[in-house]
């Protein structure tokens, strides 16, 4: 499989680096989805970020500051690690604010 990835994508990776890759890509998918599937939150297509109203961060935040980079961080791709990584269909979310789609 490596060696696979590797002339696939004209790289020179090793197997440790694409598990710890992967392991990393799985986090990062694990912590937005957990984050969405609390009420009030949402994903932005078009700023590709998680949002929400301030209230609802601030008391989030305090719960798990851990997630404050995702009030403002971005993560372009977040569809593409939900066909990797998680379910691979998409279901769309309407907001006041918006239209927002999660995975």
């Amino acid at each position: 499989m490596t060696a696979s990835f590797n002339i696939k994508f004209q790289s020179h990776h090793d197997k440790d680096v694409l598990k710890n890759r992967y392991k990393h890509l799985r986090r990062l998918y694990n912590e937005i989805k957990n984050l969405l599937d609390n009420s009030g939150f949402s994903w932005d297509e078009t700023r590709e970020m998680i949002t929400t109203k301030d209230h609802i961060w601030d008391a989030y935040i305090k719960a798990h500051p851990d997630a404050r980079s995702y009030r403002v961080k971005t993560v372009p791709g977040y569809q593409k690690l939900c066909v990797i990584i998680g379910q691979r269909k998409f279901w769309w979310k309407i907001q006041p604010f918006g239209s927002m789609h999660r995975c």
